[in-house]
């Protein structure tokens, strides 16, 4: 294993430089700070080290490898600024330069293309609130971007003006609907070359409901910030310096400590009531979808509620129709209020479920085992306690943890329930629910021991903070283990009687209802639990405090357990619509793994936890051998980095000399042997497989002379049979020595005999 990132990072670049290393640059860190320092990656050495220079801090840029070997790094978002600037990393010096001049608009989340000629084609991108149209060329040679250098073309769209001299246009349309585009290009004769195609635009409706894995709780769109400053606009400035956004900085706190001013802006949400983010795997799905086929936009209803349980998900869907209805509406029923007679409202094309988990009481199973010895034991105090104090949170905890096998067994009917209200009040295509994630095990993929250590230490540390309920007769009358926090045998307990259950119940509804099972997340969880180190996909009460000021986000995906939902959802959706054929194409000839790596293409340049590394085949060393004695090939020796996602499959092919026949005949098996008939050079090729890439071929050469050709010259004569005699009383090297002729293990006259019935040359003589 590397040591890793100084900092962990998210929204940076990773390019492959000609020497092999790897530039890691921009980004935001966890606290929210855009980055100015870059770092390189050797794979040589497994490491990482800091750059030399300095680049200016971005996201959302683009870092495109030149001809040359430096890496053009262009356009993003710094703080609030989107920009227009450039700059060059030059391995040889290990430092940053800006570019002369700039692009002539500003942007982000753009596309990079390395042309043919060396130059560079900056296209499309977000500038402010709008996508620009406008793509501008990076030349290497002067170091400079100017508009591209493309004459004569023009691209006619209906109902819209003529774009000339553009290869790359982008224009809004009204409605769904099939448009005739026709590109026309003159050549340098003069002839003009008209192509036309007919274009279907599609606008998809995804709706998302329920708790707060969809919501995107433990993510907000900027965290919490705090910075120590001096007078009022420096306090300002440094915030807007670490991203802060307007919303956040006329919401500020300042104090004054030792001396010193501080000033803290709270975690900002798109809904601040529901903890709803833009980092939620719903929403980072449907950006993804419209961003990988450009003749599709996505309307997305973000509805998904932290804390919310199946019943009140029809709350939420009471709310797609009051979204949708272009009447009046009252109660989740559209209808004409002159006639009262129901109204259709919009088709909707994918309903996202994630819901269920608070209808076992999710929340009080956690916060009871943190802060119970052995929780899953628990008894509820006596009546008289009962009676003299009926408000005890432990006492709620302790029924929930002794109740959740019959919340359990109420989920198939409550699924039952909001299937009939969808189906009633809703054209849906596909209602799609996914499986919950498992936060209980650590990066060997063992259950932590602890999780959520210190829970009494966060617990007065969040002010004012509403996740822990205790109150001093439950501190009096229990006994609580905070620093113990979650123990392996918790842990156990819980996956066994609520993770696991749990997500049967969400399969069984997906069959029951005839929805689309998302499947995979718990799984994908078994390394990156909460006490998983750096390979965390889980909040923990720390990082909670950290990015939004409490403590409710604990146990929820962090950034990359977002991601991972967002890449789930994404692969569910396009193979299950027909409308999304385009993604499924690129999905299946790019792959979905190398999309998630391509932030142009909808994934913010988030890899779902870290990229998978190739296998090395090893065919093991070449050889020379005894004509026709067994020679063993193996390529066990072959190996996986980081061992996984699967068993390695070898795959053997002869690439060169005479046909041999294998023993046995399969070539998918580590090892094989076989005789070699006739003497030749005999060449092997592996390669292996991890389950998701391949290796390299790496191959192995088998050389068998004629027989009685020690001295390997093509020819049997008194040198082979010197060669010969001075091992003669040994024991042979192995069952394919040269020399042991008759193939019986020892060197000895025998094979003395055998070698001068064998002699090229008259007598056996030698050149």
């Amino acid at each position: 294993m590397s040591a890793g990132l100084s900092t962990l990072l998210t929204f940076h670049t990773a390019t492959v430089l000609l020497n092999g290393k790897v530039l890691v640059a921009g980004g935001a860190a966890a606290s929210g700070s855009y980055q100015t320092t870059a770092e390189l990656y050797d794979p040589a050495t497994n490491t990482f080290s800091a750059t030399t220079g300095r680049m200016t801090a971005r996201v959302g840029h683009t870092a495109t490898r030149l001809q040359n070997g430096q890496v053009l790094i262009a356009g993003g978002l710094s703080g609030t600024t989107t920009l227009t600037t450039a700059e060059l990393y030059d391995p040889d010096t290990n430092t940053f330069r800006p570019t002369t001049g700039s692009m002539s608009s500003e942007r982000k989340y753009h596309t990079a293309t390395l042309l043919p000629n060396g130059v560079v084609l900056v296209a499309a991108g977000v500038s402010g609130t709008s996508y620009t149209s406008t793509p501008a060329l990076y030349d290497p040679t002067p170091s400079t971007f100017g508009p591209p250098k493309m004459k004569n073309i023009a691209l006619s769209v209906p109902d819209s003006a003529r774009f000339p001299d553009s290869p790359i246009i982008s224009c809004a349309f009204a409605k769904e609907d099939t448009y005739t585009v026709t590109l026309r290009v003159k050549d340098a004769v003069g002839n003009i070359r008209p192509m036309t195609r007919d274009v279907k635009l599609k606008d998809l409706l995804i709706v998302s409901i329920g708790d707060s894995l969809a919501s995107g709780q433990g993510n907000p769109d900027r965290p919490k910030l705090l910075v120590a400053c001096s007078i009022d606009s420096d306090c300002k400035s440094k915030l807007r310096d670490h991203g802060a956004t307007e919303w956040q900085i006329d919401r500020r706190l300042c104090a004054n400590l030792l001396g010193s001013k501080v000033c803290m802006v709270p975690a900002q949400w798109q809904d601040q009531r529901f903890y709803r983010s833009f980092n939620a795997g719903p929403a980072l799905a449907a950006w993804s979808l419209e961003r990988i086929d450009p003749h599709t936009s996505v309307t997305f209803l973000h509805l998904a509620r932290s804390g919310a349980t199946i019943g009140q998900a029809l709350g939420q869907l009471a709310d797609v129709t009051e979204l949708l209805c272009p009447k009046q509406h009252d109660r989740g029923r559209c209808f004409d209020s002159s006639t009262g007679q129901p109204v259709p409202i919009r088709h909707i094309d994918a309903v996202l479920l994630n819901v269920g988990a608070n209808d076992i009481g999710f929340d009080s199973l956690v916060k009871g085992c943190a802060a119970l010895q052995n929780c899953q034991h628990r008894v509820v105090f006596d009546k008289d306690f009962i009676r003299q104090y009926p408000d005890s949170k432990i006492n709620d905890w302790i029924r929930i943890i002794q109740n959740v096998g019959a919340r359990l067994a109420e989920l198939p009917q409550k699924y039952a329930q909001l299937n009939d209200y969808i189906s009633q009040s809703f054209s849906v295509s596909q209602i799609y629910i996914t499986e919950y994630f498992d936060p209980t095990r650590d990066e060997h993929g063992n259950f932590c021991n602890p999780a959520l250590q210190n829970s009494k230490k966060y617990a007065p540390e969040a002010t004012g903070d509403p996740w822990w309920e205790i109150d001093a007769v439950d501190d009096a009358y229990s006994t609580l283990d905070f620093d113990e926090g979650i123990n392996s045998r918790e842990l156990e307990w819980a996956y066994d009687n609520v993770i696991v259950p749990l997500n049967e119940a969400v399969k069984k509804a997906a069959r029951d209802n005839h929805w689309i099972h998302v499947s995979g997340l718990q799984e994908a969880f078994r390394y990156h639990g909460v006490c998983a180190g750096s390979d965390k996909w889980v909040v923990g009460l720390k990082a909670s405090d950290d990015a939004q000021g409490n403590l409710q986000g604990t146990m929820h995906p962090n950034f990359f357990g977002q991601t991972a939902y967002q890449t789930a959802l994404v692969d569910a959706i396009t193979r299950n619509s027909a409308e999304l054929a385009p993604a499924q194409a690129r999905l299946a000839h790019v792959g979905l793994k190398n999309l998630v790596a391509q932030p142009t293409l909808g994934f913010r340049g988030l890899l779902v936890g870290s990229a998978n590394r190739a296998p090395v085949a090893n065919a093991g060393p070449d050889q020379t051998v005894r004509l026709g004695s067994l020679v063993a090939l193996n390529g066990s020796g072959s190996s996986d980095p980081d061992s996984g996602p699967g068993v390695l499959s070898f795959s053997w092919a002869q690439t060169g000399g005479p046909a041999a026949a294998l023993t046995p005949a399969s070539t998918t098996a580590p090892t094989f042997a076989f005789a070699p008939p006739v003497e030749g050079t005999y060449v092997f090729s592996l390669i292996v497989n991890d389950g998701q890439d391949s290796s390299t071929a790496n191959t192995v050469t088998i050389k068998a002379p004629i027989l009685g050709d020690i001295d390997l010259d093509g020819d049997v004569d008194k040198n082979d049979l010197s060669l010969l005699r001075k091992a003669r009383n040994k024991p042979a090297s192995g069952p394919n020595d040269v020399r042991d002729l008759d193939g019986d293990g020892k060197i000895s006259a025998s094979d003395e005999q055998m070698l001068k019935t064998l002699c090229t040359r008259p007598k056996c003589a030698s050149n």
